[in-house]
């Protein structure tokens, strides 16, 4: 709404904080310039927060960052965002899908080519917590080789982390007998993170917009989230801890490093959008100094989860309400205890991963291929030890031509036993040495027999039944060699020598020996 054609709009006189004196100025002095600042209170907008939450709330936010522009506008910033300004002196409709205005919040308060270099920009926080107001205002402004005659700020108000802010877009002087001043190339609204949803003002309109100071009261334009719906949410029904191993957990169970809250939450306002919220808490600490707040966001009435990712091991408690998108929460005060009671742990977390396995065969050997073109080999380990039980552990293995498994060539996962084996070639990649349509090396000094005795390097690791990951075993190495090559060293634990207990060899190594040992043992009767 506005003051201007709403008769309970903002009051000018009410809104208008000047800073110009007081706030501390802005890097945008000039033409098309911008700057970055950090937001020093918490602002909320369609439902995801910006800036910086309470001390202790544990509120997430987006960014703690918000771009402030010459050409009149004010980018949340998004995760990874690229710098809105550049080449945002033409103004567009909201909402608009740009990779300069998503994925973060955006508000158009005169978004226009402006030009700033004989004006002056100040920020400021004005009033006290929790009531404080982020204003940011262009002084004497102008439009792009224009007269400076344009002063405008935004003011917005500090969330809780569930309200939404109410945003003032607050025009003092705009010379609307100037048609571009007045209104007719600029874009006034705000636009949600994402390409769909904006609450635009108006865009390319003179005069219906903005105020001329000879005929018009100075304009506000309040943009804030509308009055509660007559009905509350229902009570949250079949809530739920769910573990990340996908299994339910009842009070007290064990996750590993996430746990997922589930719950079914409708309304009578039928589709009125509605959020599950949590708070969570390690055991101990109090309510809700020392709390994680995490919320859905407004969802379709159903079944909705929220994911909570867990800082650290230990005993935790939570409790929960739920929120439809006009401010009701049920229960009105408060919060739910999970299970409707005070008994504490809720659930364990369990975030200490197994010890590494260690690489025990090959290390150091040649295997000797079954074939002139490869064969099976073997790999055995050692045991990963771990709080849980050790049947629940799965095991991972890579093998690759690269001493730092940049060339994995072959990788194998969710394995139980300590052993496995794979297939491999004499050559790991035939493009390497030869001409695949002729088979011929590349050239002399790089034979066939040179390629397939390349080192290669396995290791593997673990993870437990909580999803909690070990690190890498040991970095061991072997070769597989061509039969009856030179290439194949005698003296290697494969080739020769009988193995030990956790050694394993080529069946094909194997079945010569015992047949070279019969001969042997002929002979000699």
């Amino acid at each position: 709404m506005d003051n201007i054609n709403e008769p309970t709009g903002p009051s000018f006189a009410t809104q208008w904080q000047d800073i110009s004196a007081t706030g501390a100025p802005l890097a945008i002095i000039g033409d098309d310039p911008w700057t970055v600042v950090t937001i020093p209170i918490l602002v909320r907008m369609y439902g995801q927060s910006w800036g910086t939450p309470p001390t202790g709330s544990g509120l997430p936010v987006v960014s703690s960052n918000a771009e402030i522009s010459a050409n009149g506008f004010v980018a949340l910033l998004g995760p990874a965002q690229p710098d809105p300004a550049p080449g945002m002196y033409v103004n567009w409709p909201l909402p608009r899908n740009d990779s300069r205005i998503n994925p973060g919040g955006f508000i158009a308060v005169f978004w226009d080519d402006l030009d700033g270099t004989d004006g002056s920009a100040q920020w400021q926080i004005l009033g006290a917590e929790p009531n404080r107001r982020l204003v940011v205002q262009w002084t004497n402004w102008a439009y792009f080789g224009g007269p400076n005659e344009m002063t405008f700020q935004v003011q917005i108000t500090e969330s809780d982390g569930v309200q939404d802010s109410d945003i003032y877009f607050i025009y003092q002087s705009i010379n609307a007998t100037d048609a571009v001043q007045g209104g007719n190339s600029a874009t006034i609204g705000i636009q949600a993170p994402g390409p769909t949803s904006a609450l635009q003002y108006s865009v390319d309109t003179a005069n219906s917009t903005t105020p001329d100071p000879t005929t018009d009261d100075p304009r506000v334009i309040r943009f804030y989230l509308p009055p509660p719906s007559p009905n509350p949410p229902d009570a949250a029904a079949n809530v739920q801890q769910i573990s990340s191993t996908g299994d339910i957990l009842a009070q007290g169970g064990v996750t590993g490093r996430n746990i997922r809250f589930q719950a079914d939450v409708t309304d009578p306002d039928a589709g009125e959008k509605v959020q599950f919220e949590i708070q969570a808490r390690e055991v101990g600490q109090p309510w809700p100094e020392k709390t994680t707040f995490v919320s859905s966001g407004p969802q379709p009435q159903g079944t909705i989860s929220v994911n909570y990712v867990i800082p650290a091991g230990g005993n935790y408690d939570w409790r929960y309400r739920v929120r439809d998108v006009t401010r009701n929460t049920t229960p009105a005060a408060g919060w739910t205890e999970f299970m409707h009671n005070g008994v504490s742990p809720d659930f364990m977390s369990e975030q200490t991963p197994p010890t590494a396995p260690v690489a025990q065969f090959p290390d150091g050997h040649d295997i000797v291929a079954s074939t002139g073109s490869g064969g099976p080999v073997s790999f055995v380990w050692d045991a990963s030890t771990d709080d849980g039980p050790a049947d629940a552990l799965r095991y991972e293995i890579q093998v690759s031509r690269a001493a730092d498994f940049s060339e994995v060539e072959v990788a194998a996962s969710d394995l139980t036993a300590l052993t496995t084996s794979f297939n491999l070639a004499l050559a790991p990649s035939q493009a390497s040495w030869g001409d695949q349509s002729t088979g011929l090396p590349n050239s002399a000094e790089q034979s066939p027999t040179e390629v397939a005795s390349i080192q290669r390097y396995w290791r593997v690791r673990s993870t437990d039944l909580l999803r909690n990951v070990s690190g890498w075993s040991n970095n061991a190495s072997f070769r597989l060699v061509a039969p009856e090559s030179d290439e194949s060293d005698s003296s290697k634990t494969c080739s020769s020598s009988v193995p030990r207990r956790d050694d394993h060899v080529n069946s094909v190594g194997l079945a010569t020996a015992l047949l070279l040992l019969a001969l042997i043992a002929r002979r000699r009767f």
